[in-house]
């Protein structure tokens, strides 16, 4: 006879328990339901908003005309796709039904983003998220104004210029164009400015223009930074000022660059090889800049010649000991010669 003593479950008891499972797993599975319907409602909310955002973006540069206007906005997805305003999105939702979009015509015109949901109970909750929409059957329509019609956009920047804005305009390495007269009254900051001409705001008479010759009075600022650096003696143009490399300021007289100051001096005349040519009266050598025959030399001491080799002078305390000289061919040596030399000397204060 056997004697059993193994234990296990009922076929009730397994019933019984699979009861209770089942009794806990409906809420779980209940509001797995619920976030995924969720989930499609805030992906589909955003998708709609991104479509209808990026149509008013294309619609504000573009002449305030909406995006594939001409076919009532039929293909205004892939166009705004094909030109950089809307990334990342298919012309499906997520209820594998076809985003559809169209336009009204002025006055009043209105951009229109139609999706399918595929029931009404989700259309309604849908449309429950976002302003300005329809729902008809199982599809939802939200619709947007121009962007020049946005109560909020024409109360923060109004275009008939009745309230000044309350903050910078970052225009976020973007142009401006077309622009008429500018009024600053602070500081005007740019890396290149282009223009023809600067016009003296009180009087149009002076103004500095940039292709042709300049005009100008009396020009009052705090501090002219002159960037070139010149040096005293070199040739210059008529007019010029300027600087050397130690801030010392030189204008151009006679096609010199010459010390500035409240005396100029110009004086000019001819001396016989070896004599000394003395700095006008009232100047020393050292404010004064010697041409030999039309070539100017610095008075840096020691000995000096032109080029061609036919003139030169020795610096002394008390002037300047012009010379004349040839090289010899023959042998390349600097002989002198008894010649009359032109100087001009041209002395500053």
């Amino acid at each position: 006879m056997k004697n059993s003593n193994e234990t296990g479950f009922t076929l009730i008891e397994l019933m019984i328990g699979m009861l209770i499972v089942s009794i806990l797993i409906v809420p779980y599975v209940y509001q797995k339901q619920v976030e995924f319907k969720e989930s499609l409602d805030a992906i589909t909310l955003s998708e709609i908003q991104d479509i209808g955002t990026s149509a008013q973006n294309y619609a504000a540069e573009q002449n305030l005309s909406w995006p594939d206007k001409e076919n009532q906005c039929s293909s205004a997805i892939s166009l705004m796709r094909n030109e950089g305003y809307l990334s990342g999105l298919s012309d499906n939702s997520v209820f594998d039904t076809t985003y559809k979009t169209s336009c009204t015509p002025s006055p009043g015109s209105r951009f229109s983003v139609e999706v399918d949901t595929k029931t009404a109970a989700q259309a309604e909750v849908l449309a429950s998220y976002l302003a300005s929409s329809e729902v008809t059957g199982n599809k939802v329509s939200y619709s947007l104004p121009l962007p020049s019609s946005i109560p909020a956009l024409e109360h923060l920047l109004p275009r008939d210029g009745s309230r000044p804005m309350t903050g910078d305009l970052d225009l976020g390495d973007n142009n401006i164009v077309n622009v008429n007269n500018i009024t600053a009254k602070g500081d005007l900051e740019s890396e290149n400015i282009i223009t023809s001409k600067i016009i003296d705001k009180d009087d149009p008479d002076y103004y500095i223009d940039l292709n042709n010759s300049s005009h100008m009075n009396n020009v009052a600022m705090d501090v002219a930074s002159l960037e070139n650096s010149y040096v005293l003696g070199d040739a210059c143009q008529t007019k010029q000022i300027g600087t050397t490399i130690n801030g010392e300021l030189l204008t151009c007289v006679s096609g010199v660059w010459t010390r500035g100051g409240s005396s100029v001096q110009l004086k000019a005349g001819t001396a016989n090889h070896g004599a000394v040519v003395k700095p006008i009266e009232g100047f020393t050598p050292d404010q004064c800049v010697i041409s030999l025959s039309g070539v100017p030399y610095k008075n840096d001491g020691g000995y000096k010649r032109s080029r061609h080799f036919s003139h030169y002078y020795n610096l002394r305390a008390d002037g300047w000991q012009v010379m004349a000289g040839v090289r010899d061919i023959t042998d390349n040596r600097l002989r002198h010669t008894s010649a009359v030399i032109q100087y001009s000397l041209v002395c500053s204060s």
